[in-house]
């Protein structure tokens, strides 16, 4: 994967990293301002150019292939119609000795990279906050990506068309993160715009029917593990019980028994215990499960 970030000093001397990534292999493209996702784009193989504003600089990101080898830049426009450029010229006229020491310093000062469309993101990701405009459903296939850390690539097909988008953990809030640890292939609702079916969000709280019965089979694996004394009849019975009563929240107290408080804050080692303990649990475990 090429990374390259640039540092871009703005007004008040504030400084704006912008980061460039680019998959070798996906051809996957993620720009970044800070932590701002901006613009993400897929399967970029040949030349292209990206714009943004960082406050009123009409910047670009450019991808230039030259052969079998891709090379990459980050530039303040200063040529096209902004009004930043058009008091630029109006200055430059006026003082251009100070004009050409003031910009070169900027572009000295370059040296960090963040990519993207942040007024493109900021308007998809308060769509995303609006759930009514998703009124059609579909499975989606979740695909695990090392491109970004802490994001997810899901892919959905409506009609005759195929469909990904990204999932991205550190923007998400706590109800709309996964239950258990994700693997590829791992199968979700997925909502979307039934006029824009590439706007989409995958719903982790409704899994399908396969999709349970793998977490199932990941926490009966588990639970044998932490207890390899016990019956695999009696300990799938035990799973069977807290799916039953309590859902998949059951079936994530099983999978996270062992984990602390601090690195599992909602299921864990507490809250295992409290399961196995409930008083409508443990009847249904010794009529069913301790025979």
């Amino acid at each position: 994967m090429s990374q390259y970030t640039w540092t871009y000093v703005g007004g008040a001397g504030k400084n704006y990293r912008v980061t460039l990534f680019h998959g070798k292999r996906t051809g996957h493209v993620m720009i970044l301002l800070n932590r701002q996702v901006l613009q993400i784009d897929f399967h970029i193989r040949e030349s292209k150019t990206y714009s943004f504003f960082i406050e009123d600089e009409f910047c670009e990101v450019r991808l230039e292939r030259r052969g079998k080898e891709m090379y990459y830049s980050f530039e303040i426009n200063k040529k096209v119609d902004t009004p930043r450029n058009k008091a630029r010229k109006k200055t430059g006229r006026k003082h251009l000795g100070q004009a050409l020491l003031f910009f070169s310093a900027l572009i000295l000062a370059a040296t960090g990279l963040v990519l993207g469309f942040r007024a493109y993101y900021d308007d998809l990701d308060g769509k995303h906050a609006a759930r009514d405009v998703y009124s059609d459903s579909v499975v989606g296939m979740v695909q695990l990506d090392t491109f970004y850390k802490g994001s997810v690539t899901y892919h959905y097909v409506v009609g005759n068309n195929a469909f990904s988008g990204v999932f991205f953990e550190d923007l998400a809030r706590g109800d709309s993160l996964p239950l258990f640890p994700l693997e590829s292939g791992d199968a979700f609702i997925v909502r979307y715009h039934s006029v824009r079916p590439d706007m989409s969000r995958i719903v982790f709280s409704q899994p399908t029917d396969i999709q349970v019965q793998k977490y199932f089979e990941r926490s009966l694996a588990r639970h044998l593990r932490y207890h390899p004394d016990l019956h695999p009849e009696q300990a799938r019975c035990t799973l069977e019980v807290a799916l039953e009563l309590r859902g998949l929240y059951g079936l994530a107290d099983v999978y996270f028994q062992r984990e602390s408080t601090a690195d599992s804050p909602i299921h864990n080692r507490d809250s295992y215990y409290r399961l196995v303990r409930d008083t409508e649990v443990q009847k249904a475990l010794s009529d069913r499960c301790w025979d």
